[in-house]
């Protein structure tokens, strides 16, 4: 009888059957299904002129050099290992990172003040004596005294006897999805789903869109309803992603609970229907606002109140450089019509995710157009100015809410609610839209300096808890 040569077979033939044969928990992978959904929604839109990505390889060594360093990161669940404690607070540390040897009450509360006397922390049930772990999740790795990285956290998490349960199941969301992603996604939602009692209380973030993040919220959202779950909206929120919170409710033991970014902004259902309230009304919290002040008083030279003024939103995108983008090529077109038909003040108000050098470039471009900056934040030059232009940004729907006209050279209505589209006036044309605001300049210079302040100061009051106040300080108009 002739034999056939037996016919070794590869690692991967003998390993994939096999972790085939591990059913993975169709729960968890819906719910993985779902945070990717978000995930790939919320990326931000590349400008056409952007470059491709790097070749291949590159990426590739890349992704084993961030995979050796993940590794390294295994040692966390020995000597950071996350026990029992009150609250899990996510935070974005490119926003808000804790100062040095602030205490995680003390970094909430200074970020995290409302339009009411009380910071949010006090609002929620955090205390001073509660117990915090601080996540960043702008990082992936390290641990130091005042936060987690997210890898670290997850390794803390899991601590020396859950290391192996959590590379399985990666391993087992890898051999389902082949998405390294969704794998490691799917494998987070496991660990939360075995260790939530850890959490007594609740878990709050001021950051949403990253992987851990979703996790964490997804996870405490599905495993018990005795458990707060709290999340500081931090821009508006884009009709593209309200099928991921709709289904996310639907799978949800407990009550999520929003905080508006400033009273009264729209918000798509289900998130309209949990924002958090009192007898007062909408209470909010604006972290981008307070990061940076000491006190709830802003102090506004009076100066830049005296005559009508337009505040220049600038954008940010992608493009390794945002100079040479479309988006600020609209910019410069629309500052163009602008000085042939108005000489009042613009001031434009650069994005604080460009570093120093691009906004320096930036600066000088829009100078030379006759633009000036005050040096003021970007929410200090809307309250002193009359009129706001802009174009994708949540900053136009705040102005819009302190009583000021608002004009879009974007199409605000393809992103956000009819709510908050109705709050602006956007023309796609430039020169159009040149005159619709050379129109309500004119429109806008009858109302008095003082009672434009009045105004404005009132809606500050009640929808960020600001208290403005005038000062003799001359600012660059």
């Amino acid at each position: 009888m002739i034999r056939a040569p037996l016919r070794r077979l590869s690692l991967r033939q003998r390993t994939v059957p096999f972790l085939h044969a591990l059913q993975p928990d169709p729960t968890l992978l819906s719910q993985t299904a779902n945070i990717l959904f978000l995930l790939q929604t919320t990326r931000k839109v590349r400008d056409m002129a952007a470059p491709t990505r790097g070749r291949s390889w590159r990426r590739l060594r890349r992704a084993l050099a961030h995979g050796v360093r993940a590794a390294c990161h295994v040692r966390y669940a020995f000597t950071a290992r996350v026990r029992a404690h009150d609250w899990i607070v996510a935070f974005d540390g490119k926003r808000a990172r804790p100062l040095p040897g602030e205490s995680p009450h003390q970094h909430l509360t200074r970020v995290c003040r409302t339009n009411r006397p009380q910071s949010l922390p006090s609002l929620i049930g955090i205390k001073e004596t509660s117990r915090i772990h601080q996540v960043d999740m702008s990082r992936r790795f390290g641990h130091t005294d005042e936060s987690y990285g997210a890898l670290a956290f997850l390794c803390g998490l899991a601590g020396p006897a859950g290391l192996a349960r959590l590379a399985s199941q990666a391993l087992i969301g890898y051999a389902t999805t082949r998405d390294p992603q969704a794998a490691v996604i799917y494998a987070g939602l496991d660990l939360v789903e075995r260790r939530h009692l850890l959490t007594q209380c609740g878990f709050l973030t001021t950051t949403s869109s990253t992987w851990l993040t979703e996790v964490l919220r997804t996870g405490f959202l599905t495993a018990r309803p005795d458990i707060d779950v709290v999340e500081v909206l931090h821009g508006a929120s884009t009709v593209t992603i309200a099928p991921y919170f709709a289904r996310l409710h639907e799978l949800s033991r407990a009550t999520p609970i929003y905080v508006n970014l400033i009273a009264d902004l729209p918000r798509f259902a289900p998130q309209s229907d949990h924002l958090l309230t009192d007898e007062d009304g909408e209470i909010a919290c604006n972290i981008r606002l307070w990061q940076d002040r000491k006190g709830r008083d802003v102090a506004i030279p009076r100066n830049l109140f005296e005559t009508p003024a337009i505040a220049f939103i600038g954008g940010a995108s992608n493009d390794p450089d945002y100079a040479a983008s479309s988006y600020f090529a609209k910019e410069i077109a629309l500052l163009k019509a602008l000085r042939r038909r108005l000489s009042l003040p613009i001031r434009y108000c650069v994005h604080p995710a460009h570093g120093p050098d691009l906004q320096a470039r930036l600066i000088g471009r829009v100078r030379a157009l006759g633009a000036q900056t005050t040096g003021l934040s970007t929410q200090d030059d809307i309250l002193a100015a009359r009129i706001t232009v802009g174009g994708f940004s949540t900053s136009l729907v705040e102005a819009a809410l302190l009583g000021r006209e608002v004009f879009a050279y974007e199409d605000m209505g393809a992103l956000f609610v009819p709510e908050i589209a109705a709050m602006l006036t956007f023309t796609p044309d430039i020169e159009a839209l040149a005159d619709n605001i050379a129109e309500a300049c004119a429109a806008v210079s009858a109302t008095s300096p003082e009672d434009d302040f009045n105004l404005v100061s009132a809606l500050a009051r009640r929808r960020y808890g600001l208290e403005m106040r005038l000062t003799d300080e001359v600012s660059p108009q």
